[in-house]
């Protein structure tokens, strides 16, 4: 089982780049707790997110991806190595960064500390 997943986060290590954010612009900062960590993860449903955070650590790289969930904005949290979700932005920041980015905004940040089992993570969000 372990090789399993070993091997499918090296497959997700090359299919998944982390996005670069565009030159020029100034990022505003936002600070959440990831949640839905206990789910299986939307980008290979064969691993649960809680295996992807058991990996991650303060200072892991992440980034933001727009989704959505029962017809509503959503935002996955992407781990930043393995190229796969750990979670989401909790339902009220994800209405707001809908109500105020485009979904192709880039938005990229790091774990700074984990909070009972889920990361909470500073991210920029690169506003065009």
């Amino acid at each position: 089982m372990f090789k399993g997943i070993l091997k499918e986060l090296k497959e997700a290590l090359t299919a998944t780049p982390m996005p670069q954010p565009p030159e020029g612009v100034i990022p505003i900062q936002q600070d959440n707790l990831v949640v839905g960590t206990n789910y299986k993860c939307k980008k290979n449903k064969s691993m649960n997110r809680r295996d992807i955070i058991k990996g991650m650590r303060t200072g892991s790289p992440v980034y933001i991806e727009p989704s959505a969930y029962n017809g509503k904005p959503s935002y996955l949290v992407i781990d930043g190595t393995s190229g796969i979700d750990c979670g989401v932005i909790s339902p009220g920041s994800s209405e707001w960064l809908a109500d105020h980015y485009p979904a192709d905004t880039v938005m990229t940040g790091e774990v700074v500390e984990m909070v009972n089992g889920a990361p909470r993570i500073v991210y920029n969000v690169y506003a065009k």
